[in-house]
């Protein structure tokens, strides 16, 4: 069996899945309907996971620092690890 007929078989399943929900009203008043995208308009950010985590965990500026740079050498191993 090839790769693009394996996607192509996959692809249908979903969009019959996703019809069959819609039908169903399975996606009818989901949270934040008709209400913009937060953060769309925002520059890139390589680290917006970790901006967020901060926001979530409500973390003090000491550990952000501390977090962030952690962050950036972990970051910079990675990368060094697939160059």
């Amino acid at each position: 069996m090839s790769v693009s007929f394996t996607n192509k078989a996959i692809a249908i399943i979903a969009e019959d899945r996703i019809r069959e929900a819609m039908e169903q009203g399975k996606f009818d008043n989901l949270p934040g309907t008709g209400k913009p995208l937060r953060d769309l308009d925002d520059p890139v950010d390589e680290f917006w996971w970790l901006r967020k985590w901060f926001q979530r965990e409500r973390l003090n500026e000491v550990k952000r620092a501390d977090a962030k740079a952690e962050a950036r050498l972990k970051y910079q191993e990675l990368n060094e690890r697939n160059s």
